[in-house]
């Protein structure tokens, strides 16, 4: 039977730019900001002395590297007399204002002043937020306090690097990693045999894994495990093993909150490829460094036919509403409880990046 090419959605919201988006929920955002670790961008696009903005939780946050090669990120406005640092730039370990030439250090206190000025104003101390890189990432901490706790490392030297593609889309966090509870969905939405096993909840930690069956017709099905870990409402990692064909792929999800009810969402993807035929000696017959050129080689496709079954969630997302309590029915996945984990990620105290948020600077 005939059917029509669906289009593909994902590429109508990759985001080409750092431009403040419109907010995208008509009224009152269902959900406030949740507090966690969000990536402001993928580690590949800041060298050594450069310096990015990016939006976040309804701020820009200026990102920079030291000439060390460490990653910061710290309020966009010099708190001197305003002038946005994203114009700025590095020397040594300092940012510089690009205006009158202050540098900020790794605290935010100032290290320099400009050339005629004989003192250091009072008071003029530069926010700075709790910076994490990991996994190919470059992570902001956002909450009512310092970080309780940090993301893992998951990828190996055996994996091909992570490559990430950032989408602006329509929707918040929560929503995204609540497909993971979503079981049902993926049956009826993806096409998937799907048998989930209980979630584990571990403090911030949500773990669960499904086993799925991919039918591929005129061929046997193909069977997967997917292990799914959410740290927090702000990272997420999906482990997926094809015995068959010895393929595990690992991919990285980072909704980042740029305004109420809109998300700019990194998608990484990483594959590490292994004989499915061992000789007893490691990692089987071809040496790691074939099999790694191998994974590199596959990467765009494999990560081509990712994007091939989030689509039909970018078109969910993009129009849905949040329905609070939720009426799920029998045979459901998990939503009750994932709804409840999600919930210590949201303080009594609402989450501010820094002072009051109607601060101009």
């Amino acid at each position: 039977m005939w059917r029509m090419k669906p289009k593909e959605h994902w590429r109508q919201f990759a985001v080409r730019g750092e431009s403040e988006p419109a907010p995208g929920y008509v009224g009152h955002s269902p959900l406030p900001y949740p507090e966690s670790w969000y990536m402001l961008m993928p580690s590949a696009e800041l060298g050594a002395g450069k310096v990015a903005t990016r939006r976040l939780m309804g701020q820009d946050v200026v990102v920079y590297r030291t000439a060390s090669g460490q990653a910061r990120a710290v309020r966009a406005h010099c708190p001197h007399l305003g002038a946005h640092l994203g114009h700025g730039a590095v020397r040594g370990e300092n940012i510089v204002c690009p205006f009158h030439q202050f540098a900020y250090d790794a605290d935010g206190k100032i290290a320099e002043v400009g050339r005629g000025y004989t003192d250091k104003p009072k008071q003029s101390t530069l926010p700075v937020l709790h910076c994490q890189e990991a996994n190919g990432g470059i992570f902001a901490w956002a909450g009512t306090g310092p970080p309780p706790w940090a993301i893992p490392e998951f990828l190996t030297p055996r994996h091909t690097p992570a490559r990430y593609v950032t989408y602006d889309v329509p929707t918040h966090p929560q929503e995204i990693l609540e497909n993971g509870a979503d079981t049902r969905h993926v049956l009826l939405l993806h096409g998937y045999g799907a048998a989930p096993r209980p979630a584990v909840l571990e403090g911030h930690i949500l773990n669960q894994d499904i086993d799925l069956i991919r039918p591929i017709r005129p061929l046997p099905p193909l069977k997967l495990r997917a292990e799914i870990q959410h740290y927090g409402l702000g990272f997420s990692t999906i482990r997926i093993n094809i015995a068959a064909v010895g393929l595990e792929q690992r991919i990285l999800v980072s909704p980042r909150p740029v305004e109420p009810w809109r998300v700019h969402m990194a998608i990484g993807a990483s594959i590490r490829i292994t004989p499915p035929y061992r000789s007893g000696r490691g990692e089987g017959d071809l040496a790691q460094g074939v099999m790694k050129a191998v994974g590199r080689a596959m990467h765009p496709f494999v990560t081509w036919l990712l994007m091939r079954e989030v689509n039909s969630d970018f078109q969910i997302w993009s129009s849905k509403k949040y329905t609070n309590p939720p009426r799920v029915a029998a045979g459901e996945g998990p939503i009750g409880p994932f709804r409840k984990w999600a919930q210590q990620f949201y303080p009594e105290r609402p989450v501010r990046l820094w002072g009051n948020v109607n601060d101009p600077f």
